[in-house]
């Protein structure tokens, strides 16, 4: 009896230090679960400078060309553009006038009225994709939110979405699976800042006013709420969807720092979870330099840059949504486009106008198969290249003013448009006219070639050339135009030369001119001459050998510069010294008999010993033999390293 109840008391106190073990063990799981989760909670953010070190990814500097679509609740209406949500509201606006004609009294049919419309009957996320794949496109994807708060994805945070509402499709999920099927990188874009910087006018008695409404008009009592819901709906999609990249339109400026901060934070963190390289980009200054990708809307960088930077051009030009008698643009203009801002080093983002019902017009399709019937020939080019020393050569060299870019013309030798890329020491010539006469390179300088060295027009095959004192030719061509497969641009592929740019194409060169001239005396600045025929302006009446011109310039570049002038002297050489204060250059011009005619030259070479701010001075030598300068047009120092 007594050793059963001692075995009893044992067998007691076993399963106690039993219990408390098991007890001891599940707390000690449970705390570290409530450190971590405390961690995470108060993770700290990286810091602006970490973040600006971030690496733009291999694949996004050689995927070159990707496509979103403006899909949204503003395409029922298909009237105006992108921008109807606020100009229905904003007051004796045009579209205001339409919607009232068109729906009856805004009181009556909101915004979100349009909602049940939105049905997306005909929408298949696989032909959008397999349409993309088509075109040569390496990366696509969604306008995940416009500026009308209405998120296109299957959202717990925005009650407005896509999958509860209108088409319940979660149209963001559906086409990030079709473009991964297709092996292409996915783009998210967000718009949704400008939603909380006002972009719906409020209009007492409207759903705008109200705040029933009013987390899809953008009307919070508490910013912060506005804020921290901003953030949300990007770590949803973040944590659902994975971007491979993430656009942000320019209403990002509307989100304090630390709300950008906390987002780039924790996107860029999820790098080493999910195995793969992803990147921001972003329009203008609203994200520090380094952080993302730097953004052109309807724009360029004027010329070939150090840094990769992305351009978003519409099949609609100006309009970036359906509507009744869109004009899209035609399959040329668009490859043109692709072409130029591969040559200076950005990436374009082309961006798709969908029907409400889900469909892409036939005409924007046609330009997409042309796109990709091209690339598929001519890719070579353009994927995975890097720019040349010059992004290219010809009259429309820059092209037209983009929204945030502004463009200058500059004189050109060669009158077929050329533009440049490069895949080591392989440079591609894409000549944006048909050179069925041949053609030389101005901007190219032969410093040597092998027996291996040739010229191929991808497509066809080798064509011949000559080399004639570091000039290179390719002669006519035997095709002609019309029996060629090749539309609209075409690449030659020259391999196994030694080549240089031509020194004054440099993005280095020191221009002095009229317009940043200080003349002293009588010499004056003289805007076109129409008997000169010369579109530039020019200083003359230099006639005094007294008189002087004085040029301000920044040297960002020190060393020899090759000095190249254009001026005018009748009958007689002037002599002239050019000098920056360390060192002078003696130049003597090459008269004409005809009144006012000038000569472009090489004059030589002058030397600056250091960066910074020269006065750069020009006088005349031979004070008494001094015919006069009828036209001094302009002076350029370029870079000879």
């Amino acid at each position: 009896m007594i050793l059963l109840i001692l075995l009893k008391l044992n067998f007691k106190k076993q399963k106690q230090k039993i219990m408390r073990k098991y007890f001891l063990i599940i707390m000690s799981i449970a705390s570290v679960f409530f450190v971590n989760a405390q961690n995470e909670s108060n993770k700290p953010e990286m810091s602006w400078e970490t973040l600006s070190q971030h690496e733009v990814p291999d694949w996004f500097k050689d995927a070159k060309f990707g496509i979103y679509a403006h899909l949204g609740v503003y395409c029922v209406p298909a009237h105006e553009n992108e921008w109807y949500p606020r100009y229905m509201y904003t007051k004796d606006h045009p579209v205001q006038k339409y919607h009232e004609e068109t729906y009856g009294p805004i009181s009556e049919f909101s915004y979100h009225d349009f909602i049940p419309q939105f049905k997306l009957e005909k929408f298949n996320a696989k032909e959008w994709a397999d349409l993309y794949k088509r075109s040569g496109a390496k990366f696509a994807g969604p306008v995940a939110e416009h500026h009308d708060g209405f998120s296109m994805w299957d959202s717990k945070v925005n009650r407005w979405n896509a999958k509860d509402m209108g088409p319940q499709r979660d149209v963001v999920g559906e086409l990030v699976k079709a473009i991964r099927k297709n092996d292409m990188k996915v783009i998210t874009s967000f718009h949704h800042g400008f939603n909380l910087e006002g972009y719906y006018p409020t209009m007492e008695g409207m759903a705008t006013a109200d705040p029933k409404y009013g987390d899809l008009y953008g009307k919070f009592e508490n910013m912060e709420d506005g804020y921290n819901r901003w953030f949300q709906k990007l770590k949803e999609v973040i944590d659902n969807y994975q971007p491979d990249q993430i656009w942000f339109d320019w209403g990002l400026r509307a989100i304090p720092m630390e709300y950008r901060q906390k987002f780039a934070s924790y996107y860029y963190s999820k790098e080493k979870e999910w195995n793969k390289k992803v990147i921001i980009t972003r329009k203008l200054d609203q994200l520090p330099d380094g952080v993302g990708v730097l953004d052109f809307e309807g724009g360029s960088a004027r010329d070939v840059t150090p840094f990769i930077w992305q351009t978003d051009q519409s099949t609609g030009g100006h309009i970036w949504s359906w509507r009744d008698g869109i004009k899209i643009r035609s399959p040329r203009s668009v490859l043109h486009e692709l072409i130029s801002v591969v040559s200076k080093n950005g990436v374009m983002l082309l961006n798709v106008c969908p029907k409400a019902d889900g469909t892409i017009s036939d005409d924007q399709k046609e330009m997409l198969y042309h796109m990709g019937d091209w690339l598929k020939i001519n890719g070579d080019a353009i994927y995975s290249s890097r720019p040349w020393r010059v992004s290219g050569e010809g009259p429309s060299m820059y092209g037209n003013r983009g929204y945030y870019m502004d463009y200058s013309t500059a004189p050109q030798k060669n009158s077929i448009n050329i533009r440049y890329t490069k895949k080591g020491n392989t440079v591609y010539a894409i000549c944006l006219d048909w050179p069925e006469k041949g053609l030389t390179f101005d901007k190219i300088q032969v410093k040597g070639k092998t027996d291996k060295s040739k010229i191929t027009l991808l497509g066809y095959g080798e064509v011949p050339f000559h080399v004639d004192n570091e000039s290179l030719t390719i002669e006519a061509l035997s095709i002609k135009k019309e029996d060629f497969e090749v539309k609209d641009a075409y690449v030659f592929k020259i391999e196994d030369f030694n080549l240089e740019a031509d020194p004054f194409s440099k993005l280095e060169v020191i221009t002095l001119n009229a317009r940043n001239a200080t003349p002293t005396g009588q010499i004056v600045v003289r805007p076109k001459n129409e008997k000169i025929k010369d579109e530039r302006d020019y200083l003359y009446q230099w006639a005094n050998p007294s008189d002087k011109v004085y040029w301000l310039v920044n040297v960002k570049e020190a060393g020899e510069y090759q000095v190249r002038a254009e001026i005018a002297t009748r009958f007689k050489a002037a002599r002239m010294i050019l000098s920056n204060g360390e060192d002078q250059l003696k130049m003597v011009t090459e008269p004409r008999d005809k009144y006012g005619e000038s000569v472009l030259k090489d004059y030589g070479i002058i030397r600056f010993n250091k960066t910074g701010l020269y006065q750069m001075e020009l006088k005349i030598e031979d004070l008494n033999d001094f015919p006069g300068v009828q036209a001094l047009k302009e002076i350029e120092l370029a870079p000879v390293k």
